[in-house]
């Protein structure tokens, strides 16, 4: 698929609500995907502040945890997460990967190894003391589902402050509040 298509696709179905972190030559950015006048767009919301590109001399690249993609007919509507175990991308740092194989759902399942609802995931990350951010990375699942990497901001030498921000972005940004679609609403507006 094509980068711009899959971005798009995702977007459609609720990339827009996660926090995606992008890094230039002159700083990084913590924002969202937003559509303005027809485009699809990076917005930066300001939260990693004045954070300096030489004050990021380490990656997330080797820091993936997962990755984030859209299927169909699934029990779930949200986004999909794949755990690290099912995505193309090997070369995680030994210590990440052992402490992804000891993070548990609430249901006992493991995080390495967990497929399902992008907000059970992120919950549990949360929970457990990560920062899950979406890169604007292209992965696939070992089953050849295209997707976009999901990193540990936490791997960044970061500012306190910033960390603090960016946590309280992410916990907003995954925080469920409900949604009515508009023939939900048609029937409790007046006149109809």
């Amino acid at each position: 698929m094509v980068f711009m298509e899959l971005v798009e696709t995702l977007f459609r179905h609720g990339l827009g609500e996660l926090p995606v972190f992008y890094r230039r030559v002159n700083g990084a950015y913590l924002g969202n995907m937003v559509y303005d006048k027809g485009h699809l767009f990076f917005k930066d919301r300001g939260v990693l502040g004045d954070v300096e590109d030489d004050q990021l001399d380490a990656s997330l690249e080797n820091h993936v945890i997962g990755m984030v993609c859209f299927k169909r007919l699934l029990k779930w509507e949200s986004l999909t997460f794949f755990g690290i175990d099912y995505c193309s991308h090997d070369d995680i740092d030994a210590e990440l990967r052992q402490a992804l194989m000891n993070v548990k759902d609430q249901s006992g399942g493991r995080l390495f190894d967990f497929v399902g609802s992008i907000y059970r995931a992120y919950h549990t990350l949360l929970d457990e003391g990560f920062l899950p951010v979406v890169l604007l990375r292209e992965v696939t699942s070992r089953s050849g589902d295209p997707g976009l990497a999901i990193a540990d901001l936490r791997s960044l030498p970061l500012p306190f402050d910033a960390v603090e921000r960016a946590r309280s972005t992410i916990r907003a940004a995954v925080a469920r509040q409900p949604q009515l679609k508009l023939s939900d609403l048609e029937s409790t507006l007046p006149g109809t």
